[in-house]
């Protein structure tokens, strides 16, 4: 599955990207079981400063590929989305980050939507 890393990335999250990877020296190069490292979903989500802090600062293997055969520059290139991730207008909840794009109405983010398939999502890729 998609790890807090993989979710840091995803939604620009460069302090907890440097937490995680810096502070707590989780692997830069973790897989979901799809294959995708972090900078590959940086290169997704075209999250351009996450990609250079991940490979620039944390050494991140920009030559790994997934199991498709692509890697994070083929990404960073193209514009396609992974299974798993929601899009932003998907979400049924607002992650309510100042250096994050908004992510749909406004609620709690402690009290999800019922109708919300987010999580069912998550646990099935």
């Amino acid at each position: 599955g998609y790890t807090a890393l993989h979710f840091a990335v995803r939604w620009g999250r460069g302090e907890i990207v440097k937490l995680l990877v810096g502070t707590y020296k989780l692997n830069p190069n973790i897989r979901t079981w799809g294959g995708y490292t972090p900078l590959m979903i940086a290169g997704i989500w075209k999250k351009h400063e996450i990609y250079r802090l991940l490979s620039e600062v944390y050494s991140a293997d920009e030559s790994l590929r997934d199991y498709g055969g692509f890697t994070s520059q083929y990404y960073l290139e193209n514009h396609l989305q992974i299974p798993g991730f929601p899009q932003t207008g998907e979400l049924s909840h607002a992650v309510d980050t100042p250096d994050c794009e908004s992510a749909g109405p406004q609620t709690s983010i402690n009290q999800p939507p019922a109708n919300s398939n987010f999580m069912r999502d998550i646990k099935d890729s």
